[in-house]
């Protein structure tokens, strides 16, 4: 088992934060928001990496130069085999939560009365529906061919919660019909303000690490159409769980 301080060390060079709540999932430790970070010890070092921003690294105690040419052809094959494994396991949990995500969103009411939380921010509901336990408002998460990936849930007091271990990357809320501009944004209550002022198509892309890869999805899926990166975020507390 390697030591702990060594995967420390590799998660600070890509200022990941270190586990605290640990989640185990087939040998791999999945944390953070939305399980987005994760690690499997491999015996003398660490494969780990963060699936919101694409990075997925390895720490060793022996440094290549310590290694003969056998022991590193040896350690390229196992690092990229626990890798294909971490994203076959990651592309299995995401196929998971979309099937649950699925079923709670057709099972959630049409929305088209009155909130709290839309009183409050002054905006209307586009497209939203509420939750048949709780009176949340919910949001599903889908990628550039309409499939739901996961879900968002709002409550009255603005708190925010996202289907645990659902796919955000990539994926976003769509208000109104693109045109020639599409404005991608974070957050509802914005979104939902810009497309009331503007009339523009709005891509609510729910948190900033996201942003990115918003626009190289919707870049790829309307190439001719302008997209306009929206800064303006209002700051509401959201935390990662469990949707049941």
């Amino acid at each position: 088992m390697a030591d702990m301080s060594l995967l420390y060390q590799g998660l600070a060079q890509y200022c990941i934060e270190h586990p605290r709540q640990v989640k185990n999932s087939g040998g791999f430790m999945r944390w953070g928001d939305n399980s987005r970070y994760w690690a499997k010890d491999i015996g003398e070092g660490f494969i780990y990496g963060d699936y919101v921003e694409g990075i997925s690294e390895s720490i060793f105690t022996k440094q290549p130069s310590a290694l003969t040419p056998e022991e590193i052809k040896k350690r390229r094959a196992l690092i990229e085999k626990e890798r294909q494994q971490a994203k076959q396991k990651q592309i299995k949990l995401w196929q998971e939560r979309a099937q649950k995500a699925a079923k709670i969103w057709q099972s959630s009411q049409v929305f088209t009365g009155q909130h709290s939380y839309l009183s409050k921010k002054q905006v209307l509901p586009y497209g939203l529906r509420l939750s048949e336990t709780n009176n949340y408002l919910v949001l599903p998460l889908r990628d550039t061919n309409g499939k739901i990936w996961s879900l968002q849930t709002i409550s009255e007091t603005g708190e925010k919660r996202f289907l645990s271990g659902g796919r955000v990357k990539g994926c976003y809320f769509a208000i109104g019909k693109p045109d020639k501009e599409i404005v991608i944004c974070e957050g509802y209550a914005t979104g939902a303000s810009i497309h009331q002022a503007t009339g523009k198509a709005v891509a609510v892309a729910f948190n900033k690490e996201n942003l990115e890869s918003v626009v190289e999805a919707l870049k790829n899926k309307y190439p001719a159409l302008g997209l306009i990166l929206s800064l303006i975020h209002i700051s509401e507390p959201t935390r990662q769980a469990e949707i049941s």
